[in-house]
């Protein structure tokens, strides 16, 4: 689905996060300088939550709609969170076919989240803001959890439990290209983590905000920025 067509360089497949939000992206792509279309991918309404347990599986689907949009490389593929992740397999699968590709990171899944430090640095990072209470009550909990009695609904957040299910499974499998990743004030996992995944090398840039407020419009600017200088760089 492109969210801000038009331009005559290469595009950039943006996933977004378990939540599949993708709030935000119309206008990070208005900001997005270059030639670089911006292009996101909506969840295929026939998915089912046992279609959606296996990361690897999934970004094999989502090879499937890239590959309408766009049928060769290169490729620049980039996702958030757990769509990093995905963006991750979406990345070695376009490899082993033989695909240029290229893959930026925003606060991307990799080490599974349930090691010590994970929980401890989001709790202390939680308390810096005085909302430990709050976290500690949403943890584990997914977003669609109280919504209506409806089926849609249901099935919404069955899928979402599916989604942080496999997120919280997943392990990054090493990578034979390059990887940038852009790392939030309050990204976990370590810089040598992705030094041990990254095969051709790791361009590893912090930004100031945090998963949550990547979107926001106060960073939007910034965010478009750093990702902006990353595409121009060859």
């Amino acid at each position: 689905m492109p969210v801000e067509p038009g331009r005559s360089g290469t595009p950039f497949f943006f996933i977004p996060a378990h939540d599949w939000g993708t709030v935000g992206l119309g206008a990070l792509g208005r900001r997005l300088e270059g030639e670089h279309a911006l292009y996101t991918f909506q969840l295929r309404p026939e998915l089912r939550p046992a279609d959606v347990t296996d990361v690897a599986a999934m970004a094999a689907l989502l090879v499937q709609d890239l590959r309408v949009a766009r049928p060769q490389g290169p490729y620049t593929v980039g996702g958030i969170c757990f769509g990093g992740g995905l963006a991750l397999e979406v990345a070695r699968k376009l490899k082993a076919a033989g695909e240029e590709v290229r893959l930026i990171l925003v606060n991307p899944i990799g080490e599974r989240p349930g090691r010590a430090r994970h929980v401890l640095r989001a709790a202390l990072l939680s308390a810096r803001n005085g909302s430990l209470i709050s976290w500690l009550g949403r943890r584990g909990k997914p977003r669609g959890a109280s919504a209506g009695s409806s089926a849609a609904a249901k099935a919404a957040t069955e899928l979402e439990r599916a989604l942080i299910s496999a997120s919280r499974t997943y392990r990054a499998a090493p990578f034979v290209g390059r990887v940038t990743i852009l790392a939030g004030a309050d990204y976990t996992t370590p810089k040598r983590f992705w030094e041990g995944i990254a095969g051709g090398g790791l361009d590893w840039r912090p930004v100031p905000h945090g998963s949550a407020a990547v979107f926001r419009m106060r960073h939007l600017d910034a965010l478009a920025t750093e990702l902006a200088d990353v595409l121009s760089t060859p």
